[in-house]
C-alpha cells in the first residue's frame, strides 16, 4: 500500500507540471488513463509449470510531444500490475501421492513508455494515433500466491515475488493504437519484455508480456 500511495503523489505531480507546461505552449497533450491487463510471460523460472494469463490493471497519466503536425513523442508514467498463473500436475511416487502445485504470481511496475506515434485524422473529431517503442519498468512489489493440493485438500503460502533471483527492473517493446474522439481515448496495445527478470531462480528464462485496454482522457 505504501508503493501504491508513493506511485500516486507521483502521478499527481507529473500531471500537474504537465499540465502547466501546456497551458504555457500547447506542444504537450497531457491526458489520464486507466485499464485492464492479460499479462503472462515465456520461460519458466519457477519450475516447469503450464502458464496461463493473468488479468490486471493499469492507471497513469500520458504526455504527448507534438514533433510535427502528425508526428509525436509518446511518453507518460504508469502503475502496472501484471503477472501469471501457473500450475503442474505431480505425478505419484513410493514416496508421495500425485498433487498439484498452483502459483499466481502478482508483480506491480512503475512503467515509462518512450513511443515514436503517427497521427491519422479522420474527420474533425476522431482520430486514430499508430505508435511503438521502447518502455522501462521498475518492480514496486507484489506477491506470488502458492497453492499445493494434496488429496482434495489445499495447502497455501506466499512470498515476495521480487525474491532471491527476481530481478526488479524491466525493459522491452511495445506498440499499439489509440482511438480519439474529441477529448476521450480508447487505447489497445501489447508489451513484450526483453529482459530475463529471472536468472537466478532455478535457472529460469522469463520475459513479460502484457495486452492491455484502457480509456483516458485529454486535457
Amino acid at each position: 500500500m505504501n508503493a501504491i500511495y508513493k506511485t500516486t503523489k507521483l502521478l499527481a505531480v507529473m500531471l500537474l507540471l504537465a499540465t502547466a507546461g501546456n497551458a504555457q505552449d500547447n506542444v504537450a497533450i497531457v491526458g489520464v488513463r486507466a485499464g485492464i491487463n492479460l499479462s503472462g510471460q515465456d520461460g519458466v523460472p519457477r519450475g516447469e509449470l503450464d502458464s496461463y494469463a493473468k488479468v490486471g490493471f493499469n492507471i497513469g497519466v500520458t504526455v504527448d510531444f507534438r514533433l510535427s503536425d502528425k508526428m509525436y513523442l509518446i511518453t507518460g508514467m504508469e502503475y502496472t500490475v501484471k503477472g501469471s498463473k501457473g500450475k503442474k500436475y505431480v505425478e505419484a511416487t513410493s514416496d508421495a501421492p500425485g498433487h498439484y502445485f498452483i502459483n499466481n504470481d502478482k508483480p506491480a511496475y512503475l512503467q515509462i513508455p518512450l513511443h515514436v506515434g503517427y497521427l491519422w485524422p479522420i474527420n474533425r473529431d476522431f482520430r486514430l494515433m499508430f505508435h511503438a517503442g521502447p518502455f522501462m519498468a521498475y518492480g514496486l512489489g507484489g506477491k506470488t500466491h502458492w497453492t499445493y493440493v494434496y488429496d482434495d485438500k489445499e495447502f497455501r503460502k506466499k512470498e515476495d515475488f521480487f525474491g532471491i533471483g527476481v530481478g526488479k527492473f524491466d525493459w522491452g517493446l511495445g506498440g499499439g493504437v489509440n482511438a480519439e474522439y474529441d477529448r476521450y481515448v480508447l487505447a489497445i496495445g501489447y508489451d513484450r519484455g526483453l529482459r530475463n527478470f529471472a536468472p537466478g531462480y532455478n535457472d529460469g528464462k522469463a520475459r513479460t508480456r502484457n495486452m492491455y485496454i484502457s480509456v483516458g482522457y485529454l486535457f
